[in-house]
């Protein structure tokens, strides 16, 4: 499947070489090339500690939607940590924690991750607030159709605050929605208004009909690098090392 990618996420210039070696399926299907090429430019573990401290959300987009082009305007920040936030403040991306009160299924493997692109197309953004959105709890990051929103979702079936991500008291990730018009849903499931649900990695959420899959850095970098390790000229073009 191939989506006509907005430029500001497509690969361009001296990258294009290099990203070919994450193979078509990925290329065609999973965007912001930035992001893949970080993941290229990057062993796992610099990878996984650059964006250990939130997951991956892979949002399901069709060409040429409105959606689609909201999301790419989010993607031209993919640094892990906020802009403009001096160190010491309050929190800046939501945190994986441990001490989950429920025992959590497998994560999310790379098998998995190849099944959905071979079904839709993925951009994928890191879960953590916006230096430019204004919206109170640091704790939070917000889901709406409003530009404010920390996760801005551009379709006619989210409502302007639609829902929220933040910490969970027993450790991890939890979802709320925020008494939406159209309902989000876990795994299926249609969550109770203002109730928190525990999230884990690999879980599948929804807000209206916008579909999203959370992924831990770790299994992205699998999916993207594991198979293509860089060396020499490569390596330099996108590392300058």
């Amino acid at each position: 499947m191939t989506t006509a990618w907005p430029k500001s996420l497509a690969p361009d210039g001296p990258l294009s070489a290099t990203l070919r070696r994450a193979g078509p399926q990925i290329l065609n299907g999973l965007h912001p090339a930035r992001l893949l090429a970080r993941a290229l430019g990057s062993d796992r573990l610099d990878f996984a500690r650059a964006f250990g401290d939130t997951w991956m959300v892979l949002v399901q987009v069709q060409a040429g939607s409105e959606l689609l082009r909201g999301l790419a305007e989010l993607a031209t920040d993919l640094e892990p940590r906020l802009a403009g936030i001096p160190d010491g403040s309050t929190t800046t991306t939501l945190r994986r924690t441990n001490g989950r009160a429920d025992p959590s299924p497998a994560p999310l493997g790379v098998s998995g991750l190849h099944e959905r692109l071979a079904r839709t197309n993925l951009l994928v953004l890191p879960l953590r607030k916006r230096a430019a959105a204004d919206r109170p709890f640091p704790n939070r990051v917000s889901v709406g159709r409003a530009g404010n929103s920390d996760l801005v979702l551009r379709d006619d079936s989210i409502s302007r605050f639609h829902g929220y991500f933040a910490t969970a008291e027993a450790g991890g990730f939890s979802l709320v929605d925020a008494r939406s018009k159209n309902g989000t849903f876990l795994n299926g499931a249609p969550l109770t208004p203002l109730e928190p649900a525990v999230l884990r990695a690999g879980d599948e959420v929804r807000f209206g009909d916008v579909a999203a899959t959370l992924c831990l850095p770790e299994t992205f970098w699998d999916l993207v690098a594991g198979g293509a390790p860089l060396t020499g000229r490569a390596k330099k073009t996108l590392t300058g090392t």
